[in-house]
């Protein structure tokens, strides 16, 4: 094994670092490598480096076609996987096992469908095979069910056919195992039955490996060729000697002497993998804080330029003409129109800035579904609170109808600066000036509250800032 490899308990800590940041504001790259680095961390490295000796996980991956499932079939001599003419056959992962399953394995299985199949020939002892759904298959998240097996598997079989092995996807499969250092066999299946051009087909497919530096050297032994042949109806399996050479590949793998160093193979390259990630993410975390700034900057200006707007419409009296009844619906009604306002400008910068914090929430390009809500139960509270000091102000000989004149003339002088009361009215008024100031600026304080709290949106859209100590948390050594 690796020497001083990180412990589980690190490596949680690491994932629970991870967890705390959203990189969605530096863009859905940048989102997505610290999504892999946590998985790395968690699903792969954490558990295996629990119990290094647990069963090792081989993947069967491959492009649509290439007879993934019948190799599976004929290396058990029975049938594990559908397989037939339908594209793809293998919809969901199915992993060929005695029943057991290693903890890097059983905890995707809780995220993704599939199904285990064991037998009275079960695979060779410490080992799970695992056939593999084609790249175009996702989960519910839009994510290809076979990277996320690729993401915990130890070794790798890659099956492609005589005609689709030099498909992109083929070589993203074949690059995502290299990434993590898995020990990977070749297999050219459905190859014609001539020798002379199987050798032919395996040199250019070995040409292509060597050349992205996939395999050492273009030699056409280091691919495993499989011809066509017939298949059982009841196993949906090749003889056994068609697939002689795969059967010796994954009986090398599951020797007790081979096993730790094909672990150890995929834990160094995980550790090679997470620590260019992680690399990659505090110089993420440090352009997300800048962006951060980027990003609220225009927001907060939006939402204090539109509040001042309000603000301003409301002391020229623009509202005047409403009435005292109807005086917190239309309030609340400008202000939910001027939140939208703000939201819509705040949106169409991020859109240029970050698409993609906003391209899923088409609502931030309009006012919250619970403003005008919100607002009108903040504008009650400001009602009721100038009607209170007012009652407080007032003479006690006032009765109710003179004070309720009172009341309603401070609302009525907050929204109209012309607002002219009754001679005894404004005498009262000219005694207690600070009624009349002090309904004016609580109202815009409301007012800027309301459209503050409609912005909140987009500070909850951007994750919380993330703390001083974080880029020492990114780190697979242990915190001093």
């Amino acid at each position: 094994m690796i020497d001083h490899p990180p412990s589980p308990d690190r490596l949680r800590s690491l994932v629970a670092a991870l967890e705390r940041i959203d990189l969605l504001a530096v863009g859905e790259a940048a989102e997505a490598q610290r999504c892999r680095a946590a998985i790395t961390a968690g699903h792969y490295l954490a558990p295996r480096l629990s119990d290094e000796s647990d069963k090792i996980v081989i993947a069967v991956v491959g492009p649509s076609g290439g007879g993934k499932s019948t190799i599976v079939n004929s290396i058990a001599q029975r049938r594990i996987s559908d397989a037939g003419p339908l594209r793809p056959t293998t919809s969901e992962p199915v992993a060929w096992t005695d029943g057991m399953v290693p903890a890097t394995f059983d905890g995707l299985r809780s995220r993704i469908p599939g199904s285990l199949v064991d037998s009275l020939r079960p695979p060779p002892e410490g080992v799970v095979v695992v056939d593999t759904p084609p790249p175009e298959v996702l989960d519910s998240s839009g994510v290809p069910i076979v990277r996320q097996i690729l993401e915990v598997a130890d070794a790798v079989v890659f099956v492609a056919g005589a005609t689709r092995y030099a498909d992109a996807d083929a070589f993203a499969l074949i690059e995502m195992a290299a990434q993590r250092g898995l020990p990977t066999v070749m297999v050219l299946n459905r190859l014609p039955t001539t020798p002379e051009l199987q050798q032919v087909i395996a040199a250019d497919f070995a040409a292509k490996l060597a050349a992205r530096r996939l395999i050492p050297r273009p030699a056409a032994e280091l691919v495993t060729t499989v011809a066509e042949g017939p298949v059982s109806p009841d196993t949906l399996a090749l003889a056994p000697e068609a697939v002689a050479r795969v059967t010796k590949d994954i009986e090398a793998m599951a020797d007790p002497q081979s096993r730790p160093g094909i672990v150890a193979a995929a834990v160094t390259g995980s550790l090679r993998l997470l620590s260019g990630d992680l690399a990659a993410v505090r110089g993420h975390v440090i352009d997300g804080a800048v962006r951060r700034v980027e990003l609220l900057d225009p927001m907060r200006a939006m939402y204090r330029d539109e509040a001042r707007r309000l603000i301003a419409e409301v002391r020229r009296g623009k509202l005047a003409s409403v009435g005292s009844d109807r005086l917190i619906e239309g309030l609340s009604s400008a202000a939910t129109r001027r939140a939208g306002l703000a939201a819509r400008a705040t949106a169409e910068i991020w859109h240029e800035l970050a698409p993609g914090l906003v391209e899923q929430v088409p609502d931030l390009f309009g006012h919250g579904a619970g403003t005008l809500a919100a607002a009108r139960d903040r504008l009650g509270f400001w009602l009721a609170d100038i009607e209170e000091l007012a009652r407080r102000r007032s003479p006690r000989r006032f009765g109710r109808r003179k004070r309720r004149r009172l009341i309603d003339s401070v609302l009525q002088a907050s929204i109209d600066p012309r607002h002219s009361p009754d001679s005894r009215t404004a005498r009262r008024l000219a005694t207690t000036p600070e009624l009349v100031e002090s309904a004016r600026d609580r109202l815009a304080d409301e007012l800027r509250g309301i459209l503050e709290t409609d912005s909140l949106r987009f500070v909850e859209r951007l994750g919380p800032a993330v703390s001083g100590n974080i880029l020492t948390e990114l780190s697979t050594e242990a915190s001093v």
